[in-house]
């Protein structure tokens, strides 16, 4: 994780990965998330090559 006194840049954990590829509306986008999430859990030593980065703000705000 990086984090600054604004934001915080970390790969997500697979819970977040699940929710986040739930609430796509666009199946393009749902699939090419869920291939990152089987290559995050085939490939757990390099999970954060294969991972959704995320970035908040420091108030979790997404961005």
């Amino acid at each position: 994780m990086i984090e600054t006194n604004r934001l915080r840049i970390y790969a997500a954990f697979q819970d977040i990965m699940k929710q986040f590829i739930d609430a796509q509306t666009e199946d393009v986008l749902k699939t090419a998330y869920t291939e990152k999430l089987n290559g995050c859990l085939n490939h757990p030593d390099q999970w954060d090559s294969y991972a959704i980065w995320m970035i908040e703000l420091q108030d979790g705000t997404h961005i």
